[in-house]
């Protein structure tokens, strides 16, 4: 995984993490309510939702830079005399024992709160309530002490002073964290009032534009089916009704249905055409598609009309990925396939695209004679949209490529730096094929659980993940071949007992099933939060990835699922151009980060037009006068610790009044 460039401070995500704070602080006593709270972080989304949480119960809140030594926190805190000390997880381990304080006092800023599974109450009105003190480095590497409430930020630098409307349609801010927290904090409040998303900064000013590239690129999001036959008495085709009407209220791109045949694993699915029927008559617009349709085992015009069909009881969303099959005993329809059933499959797509446009195709009828046929109903769509499935062979994705289909793959046990590899190959085929690369799709598959944290997201989902991987070994065999943890005893193992799970000696079998589920958890699947789920989304845009297929009924109960997809669908919105067509068109940058990238941000402003402006902080204006900051508004704190714009105009007074500048800055606390 590429390491983590950036933090979301998004009015979603702030008031989900807020409303769980408060109602962990609401269980204070009275007396540490008017002991205030004292916050140490790093990451400004969990800084700015505990800031709420307090403010929401008009508590004093105490920021302290976590750039500060640590003697020097301490006697912060000593000063403070606060007994709600809240330190970020990176933070954590260290400063816990350092700070030497009263057990208790100091608690997890990360992982302390538990989340709510409730609607996420408005915190707009906890703003009026701010009575926050940041203490911090400046710019220039001083203490200062800033007091802040709501009427420093109504009167401070305003979004639409640089942007106006603009900032309504979804322009994010990339804000950098080497800026001080009070710099910030105003970017923050505007963003979460407009309802807009900003981005704290992580990595070093070279990296920044590469970064921007990567966050506004476009992802599109699905949903996936592959669970097992349970026969527990439940309706399992009512849930998934019920979940792809909830996905498709939601606004994700499409559902995926797979086909397989005589076992209980994804035994619910031995026809997607009959489930996609019945989907198609729940749904307005989402997009239908088989996920896979085992073609071999199929008569292709039988193919072509069912999905005719669906098609037209979809009014024009039907998609169909072919895949060749790999169990044999699934090829009982026609035996005699199996052998060459990767050619059999490229065949029928050829083939099933002819009858769908139309064309006639010459067969025997009862009588042995040849005769003519066309497909009725007549499709919707003039051209039906091609996926084709592919586990990991190279071949595959060339074959693929040379037929202008998109491209259905997955993570299970694909090592991820040979997957860019197959998926350079494929866009290269379909070059030198006379298709277009960039109007070809390739979705990959990845199991799915989100949730407010982390931790619950795991915790919830450890156990039927684990069994779902049991109901299928040869997954074990396959991701214990490719994993980085696996070792010689594991692959030994699975060679000597191959896919009977009886011969396989339980210890060691439910070590298998652990190095799965961790695969799984860490490096192949969407487990988490919106936050950490990002770091994948990332990296398989950067293997040119446009779209993932996410896999959700793998155990987890109808109610957990539903409320999975709402955390998945707040993932979705960042990434999904159609509900975020802006992205990152703002930055708030230091002078001295502004001046490192300014070449960079002049060529990329020039070639895509991406980057609309931005602030440029300085410790003054003099400071700022000097810069080039052409196309950007340079912006200082004043004596009222408020951002205020710099103009040329007003340097002559500026130097005037510099030395007779007073007002909320707090000498000393």
């Amino acid at each position: 995984m590429k390491e983590k460039r950036y933090h979301i401070i998004a009015p979603d995500i702030v008031n989900s993490r807020a409303a769980a704070w408060l109602k962990e602080l609401q269980s204070l006593s009275d007396q540490q309510m008017r002991e205030g709270l004292v916050v140490i972080g790093s990451d400004d989304a969990e800084v700015l939702a505990i800031i709420l949480a307090g403010s929401q119960l008009e508590m004093t809140v105490h920021h302290l830079d976590h750039r500060y030594p640590t003697q020097q926190l301490a006697d912060f805190i000593g000063k403070i005399a606060s007994s709600n000390v809240f330190v970020g997880a990176g933070l954590y381990d260290q400063l816990s024992e350092d700070l030497a304080l009263p057990q208790g006092t100091v608690r997890k800023l990360m992982q302390s709160a538990t989340a709510t599974t409730a609607p996420s109450p408005d915190f707009t009105e906890a703003w009026q309530h701010l009575d926050l003190y940041i203490h911090e480095l400046d710019l220039s590497g001083n203490d200062e002490t800033r007091h802040y409430q709501f009427s420093n930020l109504i009167h401070s630098w305003s979004y639409h002073e640089l942007a106006g409307e603009e900032m309504k349609k979804g322009r994010g801010f990339l804000v950098s964290a080497s800026l001080p927290f009070s710099h910030k904090l105003q970017t923050y409040y505007q963003s979460y009032e407009v309802g807009t998303t900003a981005y704290q900064y992580l990595g070093a000013p070279h990296e920044l534009t590469e970064a921007i590239n990567q966050m506004t690129h476009e992802m599109g999001f699905g949903i996936f089916f592959f669970g097992s036959y349970v026969p527990d008495g439940s309706n399992p085709y009512q849930s998934i009704l019920d979940l792809v009407s909830h996905a498709d209220r939601q606004g994700f791109g499409a559902v995926w249905t797979p086909e397989r045949h005589f076992n209980e694993f994804g035994g619910l699915f031995p026809d997607p055409a009959v489930l996609s029927a019945a989907l198609a008559m729940n749904t307005e617009s989402i997009n239908i598609r088989s996920g896979s349709l085992v073609s071999p085992l199929h008569d292709s015009l039988r193919i072509a009309e069912n999905w005719s069909v669906v098609d037209n009881l979809s009014k024009g969303r039907v998609s169909v990925s072919f895949a060749a099959g790999w169990q044999c005993d699934d090829f009982i329809f026609y035996p005699d396939r199996y052998a060459e059933r990767d050619q059999v499959m490229f065949d029928q797509v050829n083939k099933v695209r002819e009858l769908w446009k139309g064309h006639e195709t010459e067969v025997r009828n009862g009588n042995d004679k040849n005769i003519k046929v066309r497909i009725y109903p007549e499709p919707i769509q003039d051209t039906l949209p091609v996926w084709v499935t592919v586990s990991g062979k190279t071949e595959t994705f060339i074959q693929a490529g040379k037929c202008g289909a998109n491209i259905l793959t997955h993570l299970l046990w694909q090592d991820k730096s040979e997957l860019i590899d197959k998926i350079a190959a494929y866009r290269k085929s379909l070059a030198d094929n006379g298709h277009d690369p960039k109007k070809h799709t390739v979705t990959v598959m990845v199991h799915t659980y989100m949730a407010e944290t982390v931790e619950e997201a795991h915790e919830l989902v450890r156990k039927p993940l684990k069994e779902y991987i049991r109901s299928s070994v040869f997954l074990i065999e396959k991701m214990v071949s490719s994993t980085k943890s696996s070792n010689d005893k594991f692959r030994d193992a699975v060679g000597r007992y191959g896919n009977v799970v009886d011969n396989i000696p339980p210890a060691l079998l439910d070590e298998l099933l652990e190095i799965a589920v961790n695969r799984f958890l860490t490096e192949a699947g969407l487990f988490g939060n919106v936050d950490n789920t990002l770091s994948l989304i990332q990296t398989l845009k950067s293997f040119d990835v446009d779209e993932v297929a996410c896999l959700i009924d793998f155990g987890p109960s109808h109610e957990e699922i539903l409320r999975g997809l709402d955390q998945l669908n707040k993932l979705r919105k960042y990434c999904d151009p159609s509900a975020n067509p802006a992205g990152i068109s703002y930055l708030q940058l230091s002078r001295e980060d502004y001046e490192a990238v300014k070449a960079q941000l002049d060529d990329s402003r020039e070639r895509d037009k991406r980057i609309l402006g931005g602030l440029v902080c300085g410790q003054d204006e003099t400071d700022l006068l000097a810069v080039d900051t052409t196309g950007f508004t340079g912006v200082y704190l004043n004596a009222n610790a408020q951002l205020e714009t710099v103009t040329k105009e007003s340097e002559k007074e500026f130097l005037a009044m510099k030395d007779m500048m007073s007002g909320e800055i707090v000498k000393e606390f």
